[in-house]
């Protein structure tokens, strides 16, 4: 690891499995980049990872966002349905 690189993981889980990547990347390297760098949408070729929201920890990040040495960057698949309409759809078959 040179001087200046920022150990990270970049996290997504998928419907059926899950993966998390270790990185070592340059100070200054966004979240969005991170991502790319990581391999992920290479490994998941149906998910639109340019689509999907990133986060920090649980906290939602915007994707120019510069990563920092520790982060676990994760990737958020989008929602088919909201958990409101899934509760709504669950109390009518009830």
């Amino acid at each position: 690891m040179a001087e200046g690189d920022l150990e990270i993981e970049v996290a997504f889980a998928g419907t059926d499995e899950q993966s998390v990547v270790k990185l070592c990347v340059a100070d200054g390297t966004t979240a969005r980049a991170a991502v790319t760098m990581s391999g992920l949408p290479l490994s998941f070729p149906d998910i639109r990872f340019s689509e999907c929201l990133l986060g920090r920890f649980g906290s939602r990040i915007d994707e120019d966002a510069r990563v920092e040495s520790g982060d676990r960057i994760e990737v958020y698949r989008p929602l088919h349905l909201s958990p409101k309409e899934i509760r709504h759809r669950r109390a009518g078959l009830r």
